[in-house]
């Protein structure tokens, strides 16, 4: 079993932000394809699939920079 610090674990959310932010781009390409061609159901759906993805984006976002400031903001009794 690979053990990570709390620094790696925060790098690996970083990362996994990085990939939702090309997913939001990927879909917004396809969203202003949709509304050009005037299909909204696509329009709609890929909407909320944005919503979704931004949100999943900042919670890693979160994560992350609670890995890595875990212990300077600890405060210890």
């Amino acid at each position: 079993m690979m053990y990570k610090t709390l620094a790696e674990l925060s790098g690996d959310y970083y990362d996994s932000a990085a990939i939702q932010e090309e997913l939001i781009m990927k879909n917004r390409a396809k969203l202003a394809a949709a509304r050009r061609r005037g299909d909204k159901n696509e329009e709609v759906r890929l909407t909320r699939l944005i919503y979704v993805l931004y949100a999943q984006r900042r919670e890693l976002l979160e994560t992350a920079a609670k890995l890595k400031h875990y212990y300077r903001n600890s405060t210890y009794t």
